[in-house]
């Protein structure tokens, strides 16, 4: 199948079903979605950073899912703790009786909880605000396909060929453009709820602009960060499991970072916009 067919029939999927499961999906499909995700993302993580021992790999993975879902407890502080607590004594443990260098190892793994969880567990608990992830999903989109197309038309100052050569100025330029735009569209659309209308996101449309430059720049650098671990560790794509479009950090790595954002303009120290 044409390189180009395969990814546009696996993201027209990928996409469809992100919005169908967060539109009319149950709570718990949304829970499972975020697993999933988190999961597929430091199973990958794990592989790109030379963990082979499937106990630790096992640890880490429990761990961070712990982590993420620590609110979905009436003691979600303790959920928390008792997931970070669970993961740093299984992997002391594991590294007693381990001939390879612990602190490495230890390192990694909690650079990675940094690097999934944190972003997951923001995700997840913004879960109940009115679109508001179906709206980062909308936004991080929107994103890559303004740098894409931006890009490859107009590119020709690269911005940081050592790490990823086919990114530029000009791309990253469109694409947050292109985000802000759509951010705004978004705080000002309407749909019927009952025999009214109400707005899709409920924010002003200065925190609408803020929000798409600051997902926009964010997610850039998410995927720069990960094209720095899969040069790292020499490999083209973090995983197979999307045809044409690689794994699941190649899928979420713009996602990722743009979660933290976000998190921190509506519920952190940028909530002042």
């Amino acid at each position: 199948m044409n390189n180009f067919i395969q990814r546009a029939l696996t993201g027209s999927l990928f996409v469809l079903g992100i919005v169908f499961l967060l539109q009319y999906g149950s709570d718990w499909s949304v829970h499972l979605l975020l697993a999933a995700i988190t999961a597929g993302c430091m199973h990958e993580y794990n592989k790109l950073i030379g963990l082979n021992s499937k106990w630790l790999r096992a640890a880490s993975l429990l761990g961070v899912l712990l982590f993420v879902f620590a609110d979905f407890t009436p003691r979600d502080q303790w959920s928390l703790m008792g997931g970070m607590s669970l993961l740093v004594l299984v992997v002391f443990s594991l590294q007693v009786i381990s001939k390879e260098n612990p602190l490495e190892h230890f390192a990694r793994i909690f650079l990675g909880v940094a690097y999934i969880a944190f972003p997951m567990y923001s995700v997840h608990s913004l879960m109940y605000t009115d679109n508001l992830i179906l709206g980062l999903f909308i936004l991080v989109w929107t994103s890559d396909t303004g740098a894409y197309l931006s890009g490859k038309w107009l590119g020709k100052h690269k911005l940081l060929p050592s790490v990823s050569p086919g990114k530029t100025w000009e791309g990253l330029i469109g694409g947050t453009i292109l985000t802000m735009a759509v951010a705004l569209v978004l705080s000002n659309w309407t749909q019927a709820h009952g025999s009214h209308l109400v707005h899709f996101l409920n924010i002003s449309p200065v925190k609408a602009v803020v929000w798409g430059l600051g997902v926009a720049v964010s997610g850039t650098l998410g995927d720069l960060f990960e094209s720095r671990l899969k040069r790292m560790a020499g490999v083209k794509d973090s995983g197979s499991i999307f045809p044409g479009h690689g794994g699941f950090l190649d899928r979420f790595d713009a996602f990722l970072f743009a979660a933290l954002f976000t998190k921190a303009i509506f519920q952190g120290p940028l909530a002042i916009f």
